[in-house]
């Protein structure tokens, strides 16, 4: 079961990535109406595209996907 919370967050980033994609592509045609047809269009590509990563995804060995060791130095931190 997925948790509520990432469930949450994945549906707030689909609407923050259709809202960037939208004005993106008003500002670069000016016109709503084709703003829309592109924002329509690039969804449904992404939903095509993130079905076929899954199809690859699962022909992965789990041998393959071993955690790599963890290397301080490269690790990012937040400095406040």
């Amino acid at each position: 079961m997925i948790p509520a919370r990432i469930f949450v967050k994945s549906v707030f980033y689909r609407i923050y990535s259709i809202v960037i994609a939208f004005l993106f592509f008003w500002i670069l045609f000016g016109e709503l109406r084709t703003a829309t047809g592109y924002t329509l269009a690039l969804e449904f590509i992404k939903v095509i595209q993130y079905y076929c990563f899954e199809m690859i995804w699962l022909r992965i060995p789990a041998s393959w996907l071993k955690a790599a060791p963890h290397h301080p130095e490269t690790t990012f931190t937040h400095s406040s």
